[in-house]
């Protein structure tokens, strides 16, 4: 089985790209980087992939013609007010993929990599929130992914395409050397001061070795097309997240307020998740303790 991946150089894509490679199957990463560009090495390879370039979108799908292509390639933004790179990125070049495999005569499985933030996640309107809670984007970003998760449809419907979609609240781990989690662990013990809300703040969040094991598990899948929330079952408060910092490390955290933050409560229901494809995610506690002994 040949599974192409784009943003397979990003901090969710490596580590999954490892564990494709123990599964056996063979693996293209699609990289935008030419000095990444690679030949074919023990069942691996990296190709030049620009999702703004639908030349090249046909030529590697064309030539590789994968069973499986996980989409993660994806831009945040940066809090500015410009939109349509994130647009591009997420969405344009999403559409522009699986149109070159209809034109190609191919139907890959697509995993395609949303976010919570295609739920208004700081006013919930239940608890916890299973996938069918409306979708209202909290910002532009969970807009262009709510609307890749609709092309995901349309091809599936249309097309005949098993798409599957994956939404992921925040995610840490090695790799990721910035957020609250991080600047716990990694601060802890010194003068840095970090500041949390007064407030009770709760959310979801998920290491990224447990969402690379929903994404390797979604491959060889072979259920209808679907949409799963992913994360780790529970709520956890940012000021929590400061006190099991503090027991893992050992070490007393700074500490400062912020008042004008208000009281939030989100985290997702991964039942679905845990029925269909095995999902069952790390402690975590676990996961931080992981996390703080690769910093």
């Amino acid at each position: 089985m040949k599974i192409l991946v784009t943003g397979g150089r990003s901090f969710i894509g490596r580590p999954l790209f490892t564990r494709l490679l123990k599964g056996n199957y063979s693996v293209v990463i699609g990289t935008s980087d030419k000095s990444n560009v690679s030949n074919c090495i023990n069942r691996h390879e990296s190709i030049y992939l620009n999702l703004f370039d639908e030349d090249s979108i046909r030529n590697v799908i064309s030539v590789h013609k994968p069973n499986v292509i996980v989409f993660l390639a994806s831009v945040r933004g940066d809090g500015s007010h410009v939109t349509k790179p994130i647009l591009d990125a997420n969405c344009v070049g999403l559409n522009s993929v699986m149109e070159a495999c209809v034109s190609v005569g191919i139907r890959p499985k697509i995993i395609f990599s949303s976010s919570m933030g295609v739920y208004n996640y700081d006013r919930p309107e239940y608890l916890p929130v299973d996938e069918k809670h409306p979708l209202t984007a909290y910002d532009f970003y969970g807009l262009t992914k709510i609307i890749g998760e609709q092309l995901c449809d349309f091809y599936s419907n249309h097309y005949d395409f098993s798409t599957y979609i994956l939404r992921i609240p925040g995610v840490f781990g090695k790799g990721k050397n910035k957020g609250l989690i991080y600047n716990c662990l990694k601060y802890a013990g010194t003068e840095k001061i970090i500041t949390i809300p007064k407030k009770l703040f709760i959310r979801d969040f998920i290491s990224v070795d447990d969402v690379v094991l929903a994404l390797y598990n979604l491959v060889d899948y072979s259920g209808d097309s679907n949409v799963f929330n992913i994360g780790s079952g529970t709520g956890v408060s940012l000021q929590d997240i400061v006190k099991l910092s503090e027991e893992i490390t050992g070490e007393k955290i700074q500490i400062s307020y912020d008042n004008s933050i208000v009281e939030s409560s989100f985290y997702l229901d991964i039942t679905k998740a845990s029925d269909a494809i095995n999902f069952i995610p790390t402690e975590f506690k676990k996961s931080l303790s992981d996390f703080w002994h690769s910093i």
